[in-house]
């Protein structure tokens, strides 16, 4: 590998029409983002067809085994143990929109930052937590949404000092199998001014006053492998006991936990008990950090004598995630039961943001467009069908039908069932399929068959919904002059019926996760929130570990300046303590 210094580092290139950007041995250009449009139908079908694709053949492509066996002959020294104190950053789940993205990497690249009187110096370290990029880990999502605006945040500097970026893979950076996760965080490139050390996805860092972060790969909530598990052994093997460790993992699985339904604690459960909890060399197990939710959220272990803290600290830049169906309290934990201690943003305040869902609509406008595309095809289809013995459609018939006439009107949609079997099926079908594919929540409140029907409740209700609207709509085309009439016609069942459907599906989100708790990731990724960013800073010396846990309740609107490279705001950027600091002391081992 080339020798890293400021003579074999490639000169930023600026071009008036796009960004440029460079490490140290690529030049490329990127685009700013918007916000990841998760509702946007062809962007949902591409993503959930890459997980799909990755859960079933992850095991197949695991490169974990292959960065393995590259790695074992290079001489792996992430030693920070010589100096007195040392800064460490943790963040995750990043790369979405611009703005988030930008604010969060500015903010940690300043000098310092300080927060009630407390003056937190620039971070030696970076550990990035999971999900560095959304939706998907190709190259261009990489560029634009990650290494983009870092480069722009932190430009590199070939004469000041360089701080260290690590990276630990989450779900959305394996759905290309690691390769480009690799290609970034692997072979010792620079970010900006932020230089990767890591030759695989998993890490051990010593850092000052024997203690140690320990990073670990969970490939989509598969078993770690051996390759992995033997690294840790030989790092085992280095470090002494009573050595204080902090653990980093790509989800909370002590959260999902909850339910007894997720394999990745067992994983997890495993590699601490194999490792942490060995009594011929037993350590000090301090913290546990990460993210996958995107929101700040601090649990701890009931039994006083366990230090444990388990943080999550999700807010890089993606959208929020609720607060609100965090379980209080978690039991069967391996170190003890745990108690939710905090949550950014509080649970009140997420709750509260649930209620935006009443504007799902207008917030995910292509989809309603796409429901309503649908909606207008189902009625094609049915009136391109002579309505029974009578020369005339559907529509046509229910159009003479007098608006409240419920009993008439549900006796013609019986009728119509009788005479397209085909259509009933398909009724029917719909609804038992949206009952097995309901939403089983983390924290369980009820037995499983009660989502079921929840969501096969709003399947019939939607179905209802529908020809209400061509109920509705054919008293409102009715008398129009012909041709026009039937344009019209269309035109109002797409509108009408792709208003009626998002709306009844934005209330079903809220009523389903204000009461049974489920459906966090589509009610919350619905609304596209900015706030409520977070990150931690960690300052560690020789008898204690000081977590400042930081928040940003709004980001910055960013203008960027194609021409320097550079984006300047108005808005003032306001970082906050989330909670005091949290002081984790060893003092009885030194």
């Amino acid at each position: 590998m080339k020798k890293l210094d400021a003579d074999n580092i490639k000169k930023i290139i600026f071009n008036p029409q796009k960004l440029i950007l460079s490490d140290n041995d690529d030049i490329h250009s990127f685009e700013p983002q918007e916000m990841v449009s998760w509702y946007h139908i062809p962007q949902l079908a591409a993503t959930g067809i890459r997980s799909v694709v990755s859960t079933l053949f992850g095991s197949f492509a695991d490169k974990r085994e292959i960065m393995g066996t590259l790695a074992s002959n290079k001489d792996e020294n992430f030693d920070y143990s010589n100096q007195d104190e040392i800064w460490v950053d943790y963040m995750s789940d990043l790369g979405d929109g611009f703005d988030s993205t930008y604010t969060m990497a500015h903010l940690i690249s300043r000098d310092s930052i300080e927060i009630d009187n407390n003056i937190l110096a620039r971070a030696k370290i970076l550990i990035l937590g999971g999900d560095q990029v959304y939706p998907t880990a190709t190259r261009e999502e990489y560029k634009n949404r990650f290494k983009g605006p870092y480069q722009m945040a932190f430009p590199f500097d070939a004469i000041s000092d360089h701080p260290h970026l690590y990276a630990v893979p989450g779900n959305h950076d394996w759905y290309d199998g690691l390769t480009n996760f690799l290609k970034i965080f692997c072979q010792q490139r620079f970010i900006g001014n932020w230089l990767t050390r890591q030759t695989r996805s998993y890490f051990a860092i010593q850092l000052p006053h024997d203690w140690w972060i320990w990073s670990i790969d969970i490939q989509l909530e598969a078993d770690i492998d051996q390759l992995q598990l033997e690294y840790f052994e030989s790092i085992k093997e280095k470090m002494n006991k009573g050595s204080k460790v902090i653990i980093c993992t790509a989800e909370p699985s002590w959260v999902f936990f909850a339910n007894g339904t997720n394999s990745g604690y067992k994983s997890l459960q495993y590699f601490e008990n194999r490792f942490l909890n060995d009594p011929a060399k037993p350590f000090e197990y301090a913290l546990t950090l990460t993210g996958d939710l995107h929101h700040y959220s601090r649990y701890e272990c009931v039994d006083k004598n366990q230090k444990v803290q388990k943080i999550t600290s999700g807010g890089g830049g993606a959208f929020l995630h609720p607060t609100h169906n965090l379980p209080n309290k978690i039991k069967n934990i391996r170190e003890s039961d745990i108690e939710l201690k905090k949550t950014y943003p509080a649970k009140e305040g997420s709750r509260r943001l649930l209620f935006k869902n009443f504007l799902f609509t207008w917030n995910n406008k292509t989809f309603s467009i796409y429901i309503g595309a649908i909606f207008l095809l189902i009625a094609w289809i049915i009136q391109s069908k002579s309505y029974g013995t009578l020369n005339t459609t559907f529509i046509d018939y229910i159009s003479d039908i007098e608006w409240g006439n419920f009993t008439q009107f549900f006796t013609e949609i019986g009728r119509l069932y009788i005479n397209n079997l085909i259509l009933f099926a398909f009724n029917i079908l719909l609804v038992i399929f949206m009952y097995h594919i309901a939403n089983i929540p983390t924290n369980l409140k009820y037995k499983p068959y009660v989502y079921g029907i929840c969501s096969a409740l709003h399947g019939f209700v939607q179905i209802v919904v529908f020809y209400f609207v061509l109920w509705f709509v054919s008293h409102l085309h009715s008398g129009l002059p012909k041709p026009i009439d039937k344009l019209i016609l269309q035109l109002l069942i797409l509108i009408v019926g792709g208003i009626t459907v998002s709306t009844i599906f934005g209330i079903h989100l809220i009523l389903s996760n204000l009461f049974l708790g489920n459906h966090d990731n589509e009610s919350f990724s619905s609304l596209k929130y900015e706030g409520y960013k977070n990150f931690l800073r960690m300052n560690i010396t020789k008898n204690s570990i000081t977590i400042y846990p930081i928040g940003i309740n709004k980001i910055c609107d960013w203008k960027v300046d194609v021409n320097k490279m550079s984006a300047s705001t108005n808005d003032k950027l306001e970082p906050m303590l989330i909670e005091p600091p949290i002081k984790i002391d060893f003092n009885k081992h030194d």
